[in-house]
């Protein structure tokens, strides 16, 4: 009871074969009788080395124990989320919680849930070649959690734990941030370019009517725009006055863009405050007014107004 990893040898007088099996069941390892005194050495034997395999398997069990702990302990904090999906997509294990998504949520639902759905027929895809060609295969897609989109760059691998195996494992790294900083990099690139042919056209042009026109293209062309247009203050009146416009749409209605009148709108605004304007959500903004509409119906769905200064006096605005 307090040493059971001590090899015990019953030596004894004489036993019967009921109370050898009752001796050998309560852990004597073997019992020798005193008329077969020459078996000693060879059970001794025996026994040590029953007592180094059973100890071997030990270390081993113990090894393999630490070893599985470890590995759980690497799979749960790793910054990737490992998943296991069968062939229809059917989440089936997750190593972690995510955006704080207890993985409870998770398992037993379609992976498709939770990517958006025009990403659907790449994702089936990339999972069929998997399977027939048995090899990893990578793809992007946004996922939604939480109402919120998450950009995550995938890894997708047949798991083979047996030939009958259609599982595969999934490995995701969340890239919001970096496509994030991405997007904003790209959009400070664009701003810069367009500054700079600006600029590089304020040396080149002396005419102030072709150099406001010069000015909404390169917005077309470089900025990636829809639509530019620059208004300036009449001087008798104090209104807006369309000065140059510059954009893609083909529609001879586009003109209704540059309604100014009735309600107050980014480009007054600008002037009136001195400082720019920006709306994100055409759609959703008070400032748009009457303008809403047809801003929408031309795919407008954000705009900057940006008041324009001479001699320290605002003189017009570009939008």
């Amino acid at each position: 009871e307090n040493y059971p990893s001590l090899p015990f040898i019953l030596f004894t007088g004489s036993i019967n074969e009921e109370t050898a099996v009752e001796c050998m069941k309560t852990g004597a390892d073997d019992y020798i009788i005193k008329e077969h005194l020459t078996r000693l050495p060879f059970a001794v034997r025996d026994v040590l080395n029953k007592f180094d395999t059973l100890n071997e398997k030990r270390e081993f069990q113990k090894a393999l124990i630490e070893s599985e702990e470890k590995f759980r302990s690497y799979v749960v904090n790793t910054p990737s989320l490992i998943s296991i999906i069968d062939k229809e997509g059917i989440i089936k294990y997750l190593n972690r919680s995510e955006h704080g998504i207890e993985t409870e949520f998770f398992i037993g639902k379609s992976m498709y849930e939770f990517a958006l759905p025009e990403k659907h027929e790449e994702i089936r895809n990339v999972v069929a070649k998997c399977l027939d060609e048995g090899a990893p295969q990578y793809f992007e897609t946004y996922a939604i959690l939480n109402g919120e989109l998450f950009w995550y760059e995938n890894k997708i691998a047949p798991l083979k734990v047996s030939e009958q195996s259609s599982d595969l494992i999934i490995i995701c790294s969340d890239q919001t941030e970096k496509k994030k900083n991405e997007e904003r990099i790209r959009r400070l690139n664009r701003a810069n370019m367009v500054l700079s042919k600006i600029n590089r056209a304020i040396v080149w042009n002396h005419d102030p009517v072709k150099l406001l026109e010069e000015a909404c293209k390169i917005g077309i062309k470089d900025g990636g725009f829809l639509m530019a247009w620059i208004g300036m203050i009449d001087p008798q009146s104090q209104k807006i006055e369309i000065s140059a416009s510059s954009d893609i749409f083909v529609d001879e209605h586009n003109t209704d863009l540059f309604n100014l009148t009735s309600e107050p709108n980014p480009g007054e605004l600008a002037i009136r405050r001195k400082k720019k304007v920006l709306i994100n959500d055409v759609e959703n903004d008070d400032l748009t007014g009457q303008w809403k509409d047809i801003a929408l119906k031309f795919g407008i769905k954000s705009l900057i107004s940006l008041p324009l200064w001479r001699f320290g006096k605002t003189v017009g605005v570009f939008n």
